[in-house]
This record gives structure tokens, C-alpha cells and sequence, in this order.
């Protein structure tokens, strides 16, 4: 007998088998089975089931049990414990007038739970017609609103410039691809980094703040697993590799170009645009001490004829680049927590030759929170922040047959503290504290906060909240909101139902008030979510703000079949005001617009339909997700706003997406 022979005998394994459900008893097929430190693994095949081979030298262990959408379990198993079933619950992400929560946040800010409508984080990959943007899909919420065909995001009534972005703490001030002109068309953070998301509506708690309408706060993912992503579609190609020890790094391409040629545009002004992001991420943890350093490096370039306009052509390119480190010690009582961040934004823009634009905007960030927990139900925080940021615009421009030329520079500084006490008596739960913001060693703006919970019971809840929310601008003036929300929450025989009521009043008296209603049905064969907004937002001679959508209807049905599962996302919205051009001028040649009212006209109804189909399958026991997309299925041609030729005698409206097909897959090796 050879000593290879001899080695084989002498490691000897027994089987552990197994099946894997969720809350309903529904089997997870290709959930992912580890070993506990070793490098021992497997998944479950079609119908939740695994078996993997343990040596016998390993006497007992854990077995670490994950699928996407779900929390991870850890579950012991030993040699008289071989057969094992694992119920595994939905992974959530609260959404309210106030939080949305994963069950991890780096930020600190989960002390309080406002509301409890329940979105798995399969929510960020299944909703159709989002693309696996996370943007995208917070906008299927009552709160969350803009032009359905782009990624920026307004939140009652405000602008898109007052809702805080940041990414594991550092403020991101140009989030989107073609910001410049379309306001924001996609995310450039790639949603396959993303471990949770807390987005707030109203009122931020006053650890965050520096915008006057809400936030979204977005934290990369731990590593508890390493794999290999890729992805391919019509519209654009990702691959990405995650390792436990090294992080992670997400790398993709668009070439929307293709769709151009397959989908037929009915105008020249359909944009088409070509893009790339890399993006990489490493937790690590010492002990007490962890630390998560991050990059994002993304870049976008669209070229379009615009001649029958009059115009020459249109032409966007923006640059992003993004370092920051975050880090943390936690020895209880006490947890000490900073961020330190660089963002550079470089954009080009031009309509040539009538009107061209150059922004270079450079900020740097550094927080620090110190957090002090008396008890398990009262934690003090307290912190500050500096955030010097600086902006230069150059440009020019045609006006009366005439070239002008116009050049800005600001140096903004802003520094902020907070203190923040978050307190639990009985059924209540209270957030409450100040964000004090100073400018040329002044104090400029007191922010007082507070949100209150109370819990009826485990089906009923009533949530308040109140308080002031300061921003501060590149001309080193400031302004702020006041925010009054009152919500209530219900759990019924139907379905969980949300209800929410706000005021928000800006300091040059505009206003918007609302009521929003969110209704959940979430059984195991089919999920129904539908969501109602009412509001009117004006200013105080009654104007309609921007933003103001005074009735926005989404509804989405996941439904799943034999081998597929069907996604249907339904969105209907009043279009946006705008200012309509009523004549023109014609003075020795030289042409000038006449424009109505502000804000007096509407732009066309908002309607879209979009379906999707997925699959999950193996080949080669490799776990392939298949899915295949058609989005606008009705092909309504949406109005995100209109361009006037040069003259003033043409107009044209500008629609991002027709009628269009996706179909792509993902392999993890």
C-alpha cells in the first residue's frame, strides 16, 4: 500500500445533512454552508438540502448559514448531532419617517426603532425597473420622490440638494452619474458593496445633519465569505471579488450605446450615456478596534447632436474620486468613533457653443462621536465635525449674440457638534438632543431634535418627532426647515399598514405638508407593497415648490412561481411644475423668451410599468442568477423636462428611457 493510499485511509470523515428554510418553511436553495474557522464549505442544492464531509479529528463545530436577503445563523453540529435544520429569518431594513435600518450600521444611529415596515435587502436587487440601484429603490416609498427614470432622489417637497448622502460616514455631495444633465441618472456606488442602508425622511437624528429635508446613509459590508461576482447584460458588464481577509473591490461598465441602436429612440435627444466605477472596501477588527478604509473611482462622458436644435452639441463629463477611512474602538462602556474622507468632483458641461461649464469641487471630512451607555436603555454621544470644502466654477456663455464669461470661488467652513441622548422607559423610546453649527467663530444655527416612540402593544405604535434642520451654502449663508411628523403604525390580519403626517416650513416661509400611507402584505407566496403620497409643497405666495408631485401611487407584486419568480413595479405620479415659455422677442435680430408664471404648468403624468423575471439555477455546481427585464413595458414616454432650440421656436421634451429589454446573469464562483 503507497503512503498516499495510507494518508487517504487515515483521514477518515463523517457526514453532516441537513436542510435550510425560511420563516415559512419554504425551502433556500443554494444557501451558502461554512465551517467555522476552517476552509470547509458547501451550499444547498434545488430543494434547500446539503451534506458536507467533516474529518473526524473535528469533534463538534459551527456551521455558519447564510443567504442573501436573510441573517446569517450560526448553528453547532458535532458527530452525535448530524442532522440539522436551519430556519433562517429575513435580513430587514426598516423604513419610516424616520429610519431605515439593516442589521448592521457602523454609524451608531439604530438606538431607536420608529418604525417597523419591513424590506428584505432582496428589495435592492428584485424590485424591477431599479436595476439593482439602491436609490431606485427607496424611491418606491412614500417619501421618497424625483423623476422615476433617474436615480436623485427628493424627499417632501425639497430638492435633491438638501438630502444628505453619505457613505460610512462621509457626506457624498455628487452621488449620481450626469448630475449635470439629467440631475442624477444612476448611482455610482455599487449596490453589491452595501451592507445596510438608513435613509430618513424628515428629521435626522442629530449625530448627521447638514441638510434640510433627510438623509441616506449607506455603509459597505463586512466579509464573511469570499466569492466572485460576475454580471453581463444589454446595458452593462460588473464583475466583483470579496475575500474575509482582503475586502472587497467591485469594478463595472455601462454601454448603453447598444440599447440605442436595438431600441430605436424617437428623437435625438434620448440619452444614451457610457459609464465606469471601481469601488473597493476592507473591514477589519482587532479586538476592540476596527477599522474600514474605502475607495470610489467612477467617471461618466456623453456626446449628443443637438443641431436640429440650433446648437452644435451636448456634451457631460464628470469625474469622482473618493478615499476615506473609518474607525473605531469599543471597550464598554464607552465606543469612540471617527471618519476621516477626501472627495474631488471634476465636471464638464456644455450645450456648444451657447453655454459651457467647468466644476471643480474639492471637500475634506474628519468626525469624531464619543458614545457613553449608562445603562443598556440610556446612551449619551457626543461629537463634532469639520468640513472645509471648496468649489471654483468657470464658464461662459452666448446671450444676445454676445459672449460673456463668469468665474466663482468659494471656501466654505462650516464646523458642527452634536450631543445626542437616546433613552428607553417602558414603552417609550426617546432620541432627543442639539446640533450647534458655527462660522467665523460664531454660533449660526441651535438645532434642537427629538423623536419619541411609543408601542402600544406588538401590533400598534405611535411615532412624533420635531425639530430643526440647518444647511449651510457655497455664498456662506445658511437656512433651515422646521419638521413636525406624526405616524402611526399597524399591524392587521391584512398586512402591516404605515401612516404618516408632516409639516415642513423652510425660513423664507415655503412649506410643504403631506400624508403618506404604506401598506405591506408579505406571505410567502406573493408579497404585495403598495404606497400612497399626498403633498403640497408651495411657497408662501403660493407657488409650487420644484419638487412639489401633489400625488404619487407605487405598487409592487413579487410573485414566485414554479421555477421563476415574477417582479411586477407599477409607478404613477402629477408631473413637476415647471415655467413655461409664452412668446418671444424679436429686437434687431436678436431673440428673447418671454416666460409665464413660475411654476404655472405641469409636465405630463408620470407612468411606468416594468416586469422581471428571475431565475436561479447551477451549472457545473457553480450558482448562476438569471434574469431577464423589460423596462417601461408600456413604453410611456416620461418628460423629465423640456429644451428649447436656440431661436426659442422648437422644443423638444427630453426622455431618458423608452420601452427597453435587460437580460444579464450573475455567477459566484
Amino acid at each position: 500500500m503507497s503512503f498516499l493510499t495510507s494518508l487517504v485511509f487515515m483521514i477518515t470523515t463523517y457526514t453532516i445533512k441537513g436542510i435550510v428554510k425560511d420563516n415559512f418553511g419554504g425551502a433556500l436553495p443554494w444557501a451558502s454552508i461554512l465551517v467555522v474557522e476552517t476552509s470547509l464549505g458547501t451550499s444547498t442544492d434545488d430543494d434547500g438540502k446539503f451534506f458536507i464531509e467533516i474529518p473526524d479529528t473535528i469533534e463538534n463545530g459551527i456551521l455558519s448559514v447564510s443567504y442573501i436577503g436573510y441573517k446569517e445563523k450560526k448553528v453547532p453540529f458535532s458527530k452525535k448531532k448530524r442532522e440539522i435544520e436551519v430556519r433562517l429569518k429575513e435580513e430587514i431594513i426598516e423604513v419610516s419617517a424616520v429610519e431605515v435600518s439593516g442589521d448592521y450600521s457602523i454609524s451608531g444611529t439604530q438606538g431607536i426603532n420608529t418604525s417597523k415596515t419591513i424590506l428584505n435587502q432582496l428589495d435592492i436587487y428584485n424590485t424591477p425597473g431599479a436595476s439593482a440601484d439602491v436609490f431606485f429603490t427607496l424611491k418606491t416609498l412614500p417619501s421618497f420622490s424625483g423623476e422615476p427614470d433617474i436615480a436623485s432622489i427628493a424627499i417632501r417637497g425639497g430638492s435633491p440638494e438638501e438630502v444628505l448622502i453619505t457613505l460610512n460616514n462621509l457626506p457624498i455631495k455628487h452621488p449620481f452619474y450626469y448630475y449635470n444633465s439629467t440631475g442624477g441618472l444612476f448611482s455610482t456606488i455599487d449596490e453589491n458593496s452595501l451592507q445596510g442602508v438608513e435613509a430618513f425622511a424628515g428629521i435626522i437624528p442629530p449625530t448627521h445633519g447638514g441638510k434640510m429635508s433627510g438623509g441616506i446613509l449607506l455603509q459597505n459590508r463586512t466579509f464573511v465569505e469570499s466569492n466572485i461576482s460576475l454580471g453581463l447584460s444589454m446595458a452593462n458588464c460588473s464583475i466583483g471579488a470579496t475575500h474575509y481577509h482582503l475586502g472587497g473591490i467591485w469594478f463595472s461598465r455601462s454601454y448603453y450605446s447598444l440599447l440605442k441602436y436595438m431600441t430605436h429612440p424617437q428623437n435625438e435627444l434620448d440619452i444614451y450615456p457610457a459609464s465606469w466605477s471601481l469601488q473597493g472596501s476592507h473591514y477589519s477588527q482587532f479586538n476592540s478596534f476596527y477599522i474600514l478604509p474605502f475607495f470610489l473611482f467612477s467617471g461618466c462622458h456623453s456626446i449628443i447632436d443637438v443641431q436640429s436644435m440650433g446648437y452644435d452639441k451636448l456634451k457631460d463629463t464628470e469625474n469622482h474620486r473618493i478615499l476615506g477611512i473609518l474607525s473605531g474602538w469599543v471597550s464598554n462602556p464607552f465606543t469612540i468613533e471617527t471618519t476621516i474622507g477626501y472627495t474631488h468632483y471634476f465636471s464638464y458641461f456644455g450645450i456648444i457653443p451657447a453655454f459651457e461649464k467647468e466644476v471643480q469641487d474639492k471637500n475634506f471630512y474628519s468626525k469624531l462621536s464619543l458614545s457613553y451607555s449608562i445603562t443598556r436603555s440610556s446612551t449619551f454621544i457626543f461629537g463634532g465635525e469639520i468640513y472645509p470644502q471648496e468649489t471654483s466654477v468657470i464658464g461662459s456663455f452666448e446671450e444676445s449674440n454676445k459672449v460673456g464669461f463668469f468665474e466663482e470661488k468659494y471656501n466654505t467652513h462650516h464646523p458642527t457638534c452634536f450631543l445626542e441622548h437616546k433613552l428607553a422607559v417602558s414603552n417609550v423610546n426617546i432620541l432627543y438632543g442639539i446640533r450647534p453649527l458655527f462660522s467665523n467663530e460664531k454660533l449660526k444655527a441651535l438645532d434642537p431634535r427629538i423623536l419619541v416612540d411609543v408601542s402600544f402593544d406588538q401590533l400598534s405604535k405611535l411615532r412624533i418627532g420635531m425639530g430643526r434642520m440647518t444647511q449651510s451654502f457655497h455664498s456662506d449663508s445658511i437656512s433651515y426647515a422646521d419638521h413636525v411628523t406624526i405616524g402611526i403604525e399597524k399591524e392587521t390580519i391584512f398586512g402591516k399598514l404605515r401612516l404618516d403626517t408632516y409639516c415642513k416650513r423652510y425660513a423664507n416661509q415655503s412649506q410643504a405638508i403631506g400624508l403618506e400611507g404604506l401598506f405591506q402584505h408579505r406571505m410567502r407566496n406573493p408579497e404585495v407593497r403598495i404606497g400612497v403620497s399626498w403633498m403640497k409643497a408651495q411657497t408662501s405666495e403660493k407657488i409650487p415648490l420644484d419638487y412639489d408631485i401633489p400625488l404619487k401611487l407605487t405598487g409592487i407584486l413579487n410573485l414566485p412561481l414554479k421555477r421563476w419568480t415574477l417582479g411586477i413595479h407599477c409607478y404613477w405620479s402629477i408631473g413637476k411644475p415647471y415655467t413655461p415659455l409664452v412668446a418671444t422677442e424679436d429686437s434687431a435680430g436678436v431673440i428673447t423668451p418671454i416666460w409665464g408664471r413660475k411654476n404655472s404648468t405641469r409636465l405630463p403624468n408620470t407612468f411606468r410599468l416594468d416586469v422581471r423575471f428571475t431565475h436561479p439555477f447551477k451549472i457545473c455546481n457553480l450558482p448562476i442568477f438569471l434574469y431577464i427585464e423589460t423596462y417601461n413595458l408600456t413604453n410611456h414616454q416620461n418628460v423629465v423636462r423640456y429644451i428649447y432650440s436656440k431661436d426659442y421656436q422648437k422644443i423638444e421634451p427630453i426622455i431618458f428611457f423608452p420601452r427597453m429589454i435587460f437580460a444579464g446573469f450573475v455567477i459566484n464562483l
